[in-house]
């Protein structure tokens, strides 16, 4: 008789999976006084089902969620022990129980349980078994949700020791015969351990391809992947086929049922189940047809990439887990270091010849003749915009320009506009009028209106303005001042 059966190996790991949970039941009598009464057992198995209930579903639960689903049973224990309930007091245990659940005390590293096994030759080895119970998950709408692993899901379901495939069988052949024996209310729980087995082998799918996709020499694509890829497609053909049955009956039995009947409820849960299973299956179906596409693409694409010679490292668990363990100033000076390697080096912006040839050589784009229709804009009248310079400033340099007799230099003529207001805006309002008559708009002027403007070869500066100096002549003046002369 073998001395230690690999069946009681097996066992012995379901049992050692089971203890995070029991611990937790059996270290409640040290929390805090006022957390004692609560049954922590009981909580965990309520938190259990919400996250398989929600899971693969557009709401998924999160740590809020879990604190509201738990509220009702908190109330209904503080009231078993004469105690009023308190809000503060539910969060507290709420968050406790996660904490425990994730690990939170050993920042939410796998649970690590050693066991003595026995190898072929009766010896005592000491062996590790690493898992985890809840993790979080980023979700595309719900943001960061709460998942149970594999290791929880099969000890929910009570089939730790099936396989992936195995189990969603055996899950539908349980509703098979749950509604053939008119067990409807058993018959929900075993459809949603179904679509949890479909969401399992998603994942299980989704997980090579990633890999793939980042390091296709660490995924066996000569053997194990294509094999594991056939006998998945021809998995779910015949769960499709033991679905569609499944549907076929149930929604037979519905029919024949009335509307009020207690047991319609239940089978209507059924066929919105079976019915996700179905549409998992065929969004499987899909990835699975598009798998091998995926590897010749990553394949093409790596195959003149630089490869490290080690195996990357995981970089939640091996990386930022222990990162996040350090002091801040360790770490600190860890990404300080690491920071330039990441960021790689700038190349200067120089032409490039081989880039300039391919974009001259590249096919002409297409050019789509036809008439483009355009809608006519629907134009609106506003109000004028308010004026920098106001009517009164407009007039009193009308005056100076229209009182001018002789020539004049352009310094002196802003010096007098900055001296009759005591501001930078009428000096701004000559110069702006210069410019004009210098380079009049033939349109907007008026002939014989516009003086007569000349360069004389200075600069100046004079009320904030400076450059070129000009004369400025009377429409009439003959003559044109000379640089330093006065009129």
């Amino acid at each position: 008789m073998e001395r230690w059966p690999k069946e009681l190996r097996q066992r012995m790991r379901v049992v050692l999976h089971t203890l995070p949970i029991t611990d937790l039941h059996r270290n409640q009598g040290m929390a805090q006084p006022e957390l004692r009464h609560y049954d922590a057992l009981a909580l965990a198995m309520k938190v259990l089902d919400l996250i398989v209930e929600s899971m693969g579903m557009e709401q998924e639960v999160d740590r809020r969620a879990v604190v509201r689903a738990l509220g009702p049973l908190l109330s209904a224990m503080d009231m078993a022990h004469g105690l009023i309930p308190e809000e503060g007091r539910h969060l507290a245990m709420a968050e406790r129980l996660l904490d425990n659940l994730r690990n939170d005390g050993n920042h939410r590293h796998p649970f690590q349980i050693e066991y003595t096994d026995f190898d072929e030759a009766g010896v005592a080895v000491q062996r590790l078994v690493e898992f985890r119970l809840i993790e979080d998950r980023h979700h595309p709408i719900e943001g960061i949700v709460l998942r149970l692993s594999n290791e929880a899901i099969n000890l929910f379901l009570g089939a730790f020791e099936l396989d992936i495939e195995d189990a969603q069988a055996a899950a539908e052949a349980v509703v098979r015969s749950q509604l053939d024996r008119g067990k409807f209310h058993e018959a929900v729980q075993s459809a949603r351990g179904a679509l949890l087995q479909t969401l399992r082998m998603q994942e299980k799918i989704d997980g090579i391809l990633k890999q793939t996709r980042r390091d296709v020499t660490r995924v066996d694509w000569r053997e194990a992947t294509p094999r594991l890829l056939d006998e998945a497609v021809e998995h779910v053909l015949r769960r499709v086929g033991v679905e569609q049955g499944i549907l076929e009956t149930a929604q037979e039995r519905l029919k024949v049922l009335p509307t009020d009947h207690d047991q319609a409820t239940p089978l209507r849960h059924i066929i919105e189940i079976i019915q996700r299973c179905r549409l998992r299956h065929m969004e499987l179906q899909d990835q699975l047809m598009r798998a091998r596409s995926v590897f010749l693409d990553e394949q093409e694409r790596q195959a003149f990439s630089v490869l490290s010679a080690r195996a990357l490292p995981e970089l939640g668990r091996e990386v930022l887990e222990p990162l996040l363990a350090m002091p801040a100033r360790t770490a600190e000076q860890i990404v300080i270091d690491v920071s330039p390697a990441f960021s790689g080096p700038g190349a200067p912006a120089l032409l490039s010849l081989r880039g300039l040839i391919g974009w001259q050589l590249q096919p002409r784009r297409e050019i789509v003749r036809g008439e483009i229709l355009t809608d006519a804009p629907d134009l609106v009248t506003y109000g004028e915009d308010e004026a920098r310079f106001s009517k009164e400033e407009h007039a009193e340099v009308d005056a100076m320009l229209d009182g001018l007799s002789e020539p004049v230099l352009l310094s002196e003529l802003l010096a007098q506009a900055a001296s009759r207001s005591g501001t930078s805006a009428l000096p701004a309002l000559v110069a702006l009028r210069v410019l004009q008559d210098f380079a009049p708009d033939e349109e907007l002027s008026t002939p014989g209106k516009a003086l007569r403007i000349d360069p004389i070869g200075a600069w100046f500066d004079a009320a904030g303005f400076c450059g070129d100096e000009l004369s400025l002549c009377p429409p009439a003046s003959p003559s044109t001042p000379t640089e330093g002369s006065r009129p």
